[in-house]
């Protein structure tokens, strides 16, 4: 799979994305508080706690994989970076209860972030804990990707995108960082699709679909959206 390729595939992701920045009808239904709809209430903060949870905090998104999937899919971190973050200014834009008051510094943007890792990637062995207090933000969300494929490895002619990544959100204050969520998050794209995979997808396709639907899984855990009837 050539860089081009790689190249290409990211900016049409950013298009889709900043065209659907919530990600799903889901969650607009849910900021726009439709009647009717059952929620989901986010699992961050933790129901009946008295952490704020991002309401009122500067929040800044990180990714994170190994080589080898950074050199399969080079604009991997980029893309995730920007998804969640995006997906997130979205939900607020909807009037998500959760991120009242919140702001998403831009010298702390996905472009300067994804730069810091490049310029800094010593620092990639350190614990986020650790790291996290050096962006300014009184919250980062940090993705550290376990897995990614496009097909399911049983039938090479079909495609089934599969993400996997622990999710972490690092609470600093007065200097010093505290992990306040950490959860690993799945995505598959197409939903429900059958194991072995679907024909008539292309890898680009399936990336997109992957990537988007990772990253509305992962604001799900941060917002209130509407449940399954």
């Amino acid at each position: 799979m050539g860089r081009a390729f790689l190249q290409a595939t990211s900016l049409l992701l950013l298009s889709l994305l900043t065209l659907v920045p919530a990600g799903c009808s889901a969650l607009s239904a849910a900021a726009a508080g439709i009647a009717g709809t059952s929620v989901v209430k986010p699992v961050y903060p933790a129901p009946g706690s008295s952490d704020p949870g991002f309401k009122g905090q500067s929040i800044a998104v990180m990714a994170w994989a190994d080589d080898s999937l950074r050199f399969e899919h080079n604009m991997l971190i980029m893309d995730l970076t920007r998804g969640v973050s995006q997906k997130l200014q979205g939900s607020q834009a909807r009037k998500a209860e959760e991120l009242v008051g919140a702001t998403f510094p831009r010298d702390r943007s996905p472009d300067a972030m994804y730069a810091f890792q490049k310029n800094y990637p010593e620092l990639a062995a350190d614990p986020i804990v650790e790291i996290a207090p050096r962006f300014g933000v009184t919250r980062l969300i940090y993705i550290e990707v376990a897995s990614f494929d496009l097909h399911s490895g049983s039938v090479v002619d079909l495609s089934r995108g599969s993400l996997i990544a622990t999710v972490t959100v690092v609470e600093v204050a007065n200097g010093k960082g505290k992990i306040a969520f950490n959860s690993t998050v799945d995505a598959t794209f197409p939903e429900h699709s059958p194991e072995e995979g679907v024909p008539n997808l292309t890898d680009q396709q399936t990336y997109i679909g992957t990537v988007d639907q990772f990253c509305t899984n992962v604001v799900k855990k941060f917002v209130t959206y509407p449940g399954e009837e």
